[in-house]
């Protein structure tokens, strides 16, 4: 739709249309794809292996962190860690690595806060 605005249509605030439209796309396949949530897994290195239980069919989860760049990702986003402090999965259980998945799930849930809130605002426009 963006693409056919810049070229057929020629109106007083098509290039923020545009933007905006563009911005959607991009928040689209952020939500999708669940980008945030998942982000600080490019800040550390685990080695995960599945351990037979008692020599039956379950099997316990073991992680091995091999390297920790956590405290950049924390650097990164210090308003949403300063929030992520006082998530109730953090203060019921205060680690690193519960930390970094409040802070991603904070950061998705506003993408997804902000994409409704763009298309609710614009759809109805964009179809005038």
């Amino acid at each position: 739709m963006s693409k056919e605005h810049g070229r057929k249509m020629g109106y007083v605030g098509m290039e923020r249309n545009i933007e905006i439209m563009n911005t959607v796309v991009r928040l689209i396949d952020v939500v999708n794809e669940q980008t945030y949530l998942y982000e600080y897994m490019d800040y550390s290195d685990v080695h995960i292996s599945f351990v037979p239980i008692d020599g039956g069919d379950t099997y316990e989860v073991k992680e091995e962190i091999l390297e920790d760049r956590l405290e950049e990702y924390f650097q990164k986003y210090p308003l949403v860690y300063r929030e992520a402090m006082n998530h109730p999965l953090y203060l019921n259980n205060p680690n690193d690595r519960v930390l970094v998945m409040c802070m991603g799930e904070i950061r998705h849930n506003k993408a997804s806060r902000i994409l409704f809130e763009l298309l609710n605002r614009n759809l109805p426009k964009w179809w005038e």
